[in-house]
């Protein structure tokens, strides 16, 4: 037998005859039990302690901090294995403990989590992701782990869907370069929710994003768009619409138009010679019913004034806000924002610096600022 085989072999003995509590009582005194505690995981090991007596009956005996001190999570994964792993530290500890005690980026690392196949196992486990997440968003956002990333936002989205007095997600509606990804931006650093275009497949987590941008120039499309995107939901019963001065947003559309699509397109001609849907590239596999013979700018446009602006439609709550006020007012716009998504969260007002859209070229011309149409009149007169 060898020594650690003894060195078990006695311990097993000495549990089975007095139990763990008396067992430490006739070693030291009541006071030193953690201490003692350790004493033992050193002496015998940690896999032959957990095997014989078990996680909790350890933590209710002697309490947490000698296994802090000492167990890894690997050591946890080794002794349990995969399916169990969450479950063992969470119920064991208990998820406060378990998030006070490590970062999430530690946790991932002492898990084996470069193992794709234990990655998608927890992954796949949301409630036990939430209760080893527990309430710390501070922990989870340091995260840089992708995949714990998007299931910890969708954590959120649940617990928040769930007190929402409307289903998720709102549509966000624009016409193009008027600033929704700014605000949409903004919005997830706030709220820590996600927040993304109808455009992007959203896979099994759209329930539990807050927003989709879209561009559609009606509501009937939005329909349209919804039935294709995310069949699976009801249609919205609130929408942000978001405007901005159209003479910034013509010159923002026409220089996105050129950089996306690589082409020469003349000022003169953008407005009334261009299609919409070439422009935005909202439909690029061609799959619309409507306006199937597609519409110039200056159509698209004039729809989307008249049935988002102007008449707004029946049956959906719609808050209408102006990408400027967005610049200057930010902490009253983003404040009718969140009271209107039914929102208890405060301005991230470090996401204020991003203004600018991630697409497009602008050519030098400086971007995200009010009336900066006024220095380029010249440049862009038919647009203006």
């Amino acid at each position: 037998m060898s020594e650690a085989e003894s060195r078990k072999s006695k311990f097993e003995a000495e549990f089975d005859a007095i139990g763990l509590p008396a067992l430490i009582e006739v070693l030291t005194k009541r006071d030193r039990v953690a201490e003692t505690l350790s004493a033992i995981l050193n002496t015998v090991g940690l896999k032959a302690v957990l095997d014989h007596v078990g996680l909790k009956k350890i933590v209710d005996t002697a309490g947490v901090q000698p296994l802090l001190d000492r167990v890894r999570p690997s050591d946890v994964v080794t002794h349990f294995g995969v399916e169990k792993l969450v479950k063992a530290l969470v119920d064991g500890l208990g998820a406060d403990i378990v998030a006070g005690r490590l970062s999430l980026d530690d946790r991932i690392g002492g898990l084996n989590m470069s193992d794709a196949r234990v990655l998608e196992r927890v992954l796949a486990d949301p409630q036990a992701l939430a209760k080893l997440f527990a309430d710390d968003r501070a922990v989870r956002a340091s995260l840089v782990n992708e995949g714990f990333r998007k299931r910890s936002r969708a954590i959120d989205g649940y617990r928040v869907a769930g007190r929402l007095p409307y289903a998720l997600p709102v549509p966000v509606v624009s016409f193009p370069r008027a600033g929704s990804n700014f605000l949409q931006s903004v919005l997830q650093a706030s709220s820590g929710l996600r927040c993304q275009s109808i455009y992007v497949s959203l896979d099994d987590l759209a329930e539990t994003t807050l927003t989709v941008k879209s561009h559609s120039p009606s509501p009937e499309y939005l329909m349209e768009e919804w039935g294709r995107f995310l069949p699976d939901l009801a249609p919205p019963a609130k929408a942000v619409v978001l405007v901005r001065d159209p003479r910034d947003q013509m010159i923002s559309f026409l220089e996105y138009t050129r950089s996306r699509r690589e082409t020469a397109i003349d000022a003169a001609e953008f407005l009334d010679g261009v299609d919409y849907f070439f422009a935005s590239t909202i439909d690029r596999t061609f799959q619309r019913h409507r306006f199937h013979k597609g519409l110039t700018i200056a159509e698209a446009y004039r729809f989307f004034v008249d049935s988002w602006v102007r008449t707004p439609p029946n049956g959906i709550e719609i808050l209408q806000l102006r990408y400027e006020d967005l610049l200057t007012q930010p902490q009253a716009t983003f404040r009718r924002l969140f009271d209107f998504l039914a929102l208890d969260c405060e301005l991230a007002r470090e996401a204020l610096q991003h203004e600018i859209s991630l697409y497009g070229d602008s050519g030098g011309r400086e971007r995200g600022v009010v009336r900066g149409w006024e220095k380029h009149y010249a440049q862009y007169a038919p647009l203006v």
